[in-house]
This record gives C-alpha cells, sequence and structure tokens, in this order.
C-alpha cells in the first residue's frame, strides 16, 4: 500500500483522470459510499484546473508568481532552506488520514473474517527518498508518522518501506530509482522485495489458524 495521495478516497475526482469515481465519507466513525452508481459526467473545469501542488496544499514560496515565470528563479529558490511544513501538513490533511485509517481497519475485519492477515507496507514517492527537505518529502513524512502511529495499537503489521529507502539513499544507494523519473529500476524494485520478505510476519501453520 502506497502512501495515499492528498485526499484519495474524499474527492469524487481523481486528479490525473477526468472521470468520477466511487469514494468514502467518515460520519460519525462510519464509513459511508458515495458516488455508486458512478456518473458520467466529466470533471467539472475548476476541479479538473487543480493539480498536485494544489491538493497537497502546500505554502507557496514567497514571490511565488515570479518564481514561476523563470527557470532560474526556480532552480534558485528550490537551493533555498524550505519551510517546515509538517504541522500544517497535519492539521490540512487531518480528516483524509482519518479516513485512510478506517478504511484499513475495515480491510483488517474484512481480512479476519477470510483468515488472512492484512500487512501495510510503506512506499513513498522518489521525492521522499532523495529531497527530504521538501514539502513533497514532509507531506508524505506526516502521512507516514501518522499511520504508524494510528496502526500501533490495531495488531496490523507495518513495513516501512519509505525509511529504509531514505536511510540507502543516504548511505550512498544511487541505483534505487531510474535516473529521470521516478519509477524503482531494477536494483530498487529487488530492495523493496528484501524489505517486504525480511518484514511480512512468518506464515501461520495449519494449526494455528
Amino acid at each position: 500500500m502506497a502512501f495515499p495521495a492528498p485526499a484519495p478516497n474524499l474527492a469524487a475526482y481523481p486528479l490525473q483522470v477526468d472521470f468520477a469515481k466511487p469514494y468514502f465519507e467518515l460520519r460519525d466513525g462510519e464509513l459511508v459510499l458515495q458516488g455508486v452508481p458512478v456518473p458520467r459526467t466529466l470533471k467539472p473545469a475548476a476541479v479538473k484546473a487543480r493539480s498536485y501542488a494544489d491538493a497537497v496544499n502546500a505554502k507557496p514560496p514567497p514571490l511565488a508568481p515570479l518564481i514561476e515565470r523563470s527557470e532560474i528563479a526556480r532552480r534558485l529558490a528550490a537551493a533555498l532552506a524550505p519551510v517546515d511544513q509538517t504541522e500544517h501538513f497535519a492539521t490540512h490533511h487531518a480528516p483524509s488520514v482519518d479516513l485512510f485509517d478506517a478504511l484499513v481497519r475495515r480491510l483488517q475485519t474484512l481480512a479476519q473474517t477470510k483468515r488472512a492477515e492484512l500487512v501495510v507496507a510503506l512506499l513513498p514517492g522518489k521525492s521522499f527518498v532523495d529531497d527530504p527537505a521538501g514539502p513533497s518529502a514532509q507531506y508524505q513524512e506526516m502521512v507516514r508518522r501518522a499511520i504508524i502511529e494510528r496502526l500501533d495499537d490495531s495488531g496490523i503489521a507495518v513495513i516501512d518501506v519509505a525509511s529504509a529507502l531514505r536511510r540507502a539513499y543516504g548511505d550512498g544507494r544511487r541505483d534505487l530509482y531510474h535516473p529521470r523519473e521516478g519509477h524503482f529500476s531494477a536494483a530498487g524494485n529487488r530492495f523493496v522485495a528484501k524489505v517486504l520478505s525480511e518484514g511480512l510476519p512468518p506464515p501461520a501453520t495449519a494449526g494455528q489458524r
């Protein structure tokens, strides 16, 4: 399970798709499914104009409009120390984290009815690994901590692949991702597979089921 995108199940439309989807609301602690049957209407223009940055709701840097007009200015701004937005993200995305927690616990209940075990693996975006001070990494770190804290008393195993990748990158591993985009390289896939295999609980024997 990757980090949840900003408000992943709270929105009627995905960020990168023009058509609606089912989504959940959390009402008085109960999950309520919305958008079923899925409407066939296209995404409204105002919603379509929203970017990932809008959804994350990072605070724009000073003089943002001027910075966006110049590639040199963007690079200079990126080199400056970013503002710590952890508290801002935690407050703004609290409803999304609450919903994610409720969905995972519902999944655990369903898994138990099938005599299966739910394991949550935290897979980050590349920015979490190679740009830990940036706003995207700050958002992902807020989500990572919140999930671990929320599930601490749930009995659900959590495999923190995100932290393992960041440590490996800090130790000099530069072969985990393709050089010009954010997908894992072959070495990165092998690394994640190793972390998962080491973190998965041992399979239950027939007598334990």
